[in-house]
């Protein structure tokens, strides 16, 4: 539960950070195919998510903790899905 106003807007935040990666994974899943998406962007996303995910920790932010371990889900299954729909030449 929020305890703050700072609490909710960075579960607000986070929603719509979370929200911007869904419709490539429901494109790539639909059309089984990756065509279109870096998968470089894909590695640099996840490493800046574990990033602020162990910022959370060090400052005891559960918002920012909840909220990067999603969207680190959310990447590491995109760039799952980027190898496995890739392009075979």
């Amino acid at each position: 539960m929020p305890k703050t106003m700072a609490d909710i807007v960075g579960y607000i935040a986070g929603a719509i950070t979370i929200s911007s990666m869904l419709p490539q994974i429901v494109k790539m899943r639909k059309s089984k195919s990756s065509d279109g998406l870096s998968k470089s962007m894909m590695v640099i996303s996840i490493a800046s998510s574990l990033t602020w995910t162990l910022e959370g920790i060090l400052l005891k932010s559960t918002p920012i903790v909840i909220i990067n371990l999603l969207i680190l889900a959310i990447y590491i299954y995109g760039t799952y899905l980027t190898f496995i729909y890739k392009k075979k030449k």
